[in-house]
């Protein structure tokens, strides 16, 4: 074999091995496990199988997702920790569940400081808003990047054994149970209430022993724990919506290609769009339970909704106070944009005054 021709095939050898590596490479499966902490039976759930069908299916099975619910793997705390280590790609939080790590993330749970679903919706979407959430959480951690805000289950209102409450006044003196976060506990202590964090396992037999008289809580929340048993009078005060993080781990995040991202991005809009429709049905049917049980729930006023305005103001002087407002003024801007996009769209329809 002459030498030209040897140096040809030799090529041509190297190429088409270089060629099967890319291949291989490109046919790599990647595999992605989430956490969240809902049962099987709640929208969360849902919400992440559906994602995982979708994604699995766009990347014709170049990803693979491993979803661990129900806090399998640990409280929020330490699935986050998971996910910085890379040993889970994405982990749920609350906005409580990572403020230890981003305390400044606790400026979304300011009571009012988003007025409804249709604006919290688009604040979710808004690109200036997550990618500022992003950025900041990768400058603190260094290991950590934002890939969605969401929302996993409605909004948070109070519920109490006693009742009615229909103002501000009814809540005083009442001990409320609250995460141990902040943001709630300034916020009852400023309505005069004694807040009184209790684990999640604990709370059914709080309400029995009468620990705690009341809580923040959707009432999505309240049927599934047979909450309902003690709790019989419920305000829709919407103070806050249920907030929730899907943060993945930087380097893996990084190292993937751009298009398997893009079909992540497009499962986690899935995701939320899946886990918020579902919230919403579920809520209805569940505060019609709630009274069926014997449950009372009062939908305040204008005026009488106000009344908890001046609390919400002290809990927002509290948190600049500590932490600036650097953080308000990106939600906010992202509350404009949002309410100008509704105002747009009711536009066509709505007639002018």
């Amino acid at each position: 074999m002459s030498e030209p021709r040897s140096s040809a095939l030799a090529a041509a050898a190297v190429g088409a091995i270089a060629l099967i590596a890319a291949g291989s490479a490109a046919a790599q499966q990647v595999h992605m496990k989430m956490t969240h902490t809902s049962s099987l039976a709640e929208n969360q759930s849902a919400g992440h199988e559906i994602m995982k069908l979708q994604v699995e299916s766009a990347s014709n099975g170049r990803i693979k997702i491993e979803i661990f619910p129900n806090s399998m793997l640990g409280p929020m705390r330490q699935t986050l920790e998971q996910a910085q280590l890379g040993v889970v790609q994405v982990a749920y939080t609350s906005g409580g569940g990572i403020g230890q790590v981003i305390p400044e993330i606790q400026a979304f749970d300011i009571p009012y400081i988003t007025p409804n679903d249709r604006v919290a919706e688009y604040m979710q979407n808004d690109h200036e808003l997550n990618k500022f959430v992003s950025d900041e959480t990768f400058k603190k951690t260094g290991d950590l990047r934002c890939l969605q805000i969401w929302n996993s289950g409605g909004w948070r209102s109070f519920y109490t054994i006693q009742g009615p409450v229909k103002t501000a006044a009814d809540l005083k003196g009442l001990k409320i149970r609250t995460v141990e976060s902040p943001i709630p506990m300034e916020f009852v202590r400023a309505l005069g209430g004694n807040p009184t964090p209790v684990p999640w396992v604990e709370l059914y037999t709080s309400f029995a022993t009468k620990v705690v008289a009341g809580t923040m809580n959707n009432v999505g929340d309240l049927i599934p724990n047979n909450f309902h048993e003690f709790l019989k009078f419920g305000i829709v005060d919407q103070h806050a919506p249920v907030w929730a993080f899907s943060w993945g781990n930087a380097k893996w995040w990084d190292n993937l290609p751009a298009d398997l991202q893009k079909i992540i991005m497009d499962g986690f809009y899935t995701l939320r769009v899946t886990t918020a429709n579902i919230a919403k049905e579920r809520d209805m049917t569940r505060y019609k339970d709630f009274e069926k049980a014997g449950g009372k729930v009062y939908f305040p006023s204008a005026e009488e909704k106000a009344t908890f305005y001046p609390a919400a103001k002290v809990v927002r002087d509290w948190y600049t106070g500590k932490f600036g407002d650097t953080w308000i003024k990106q939600i906010e801007a992202a509350r404009g944009r949002a309410e100008a996009h509704v105002a747009a769209y009711d536009a066509v329809n709505v007639k002018k005054k």
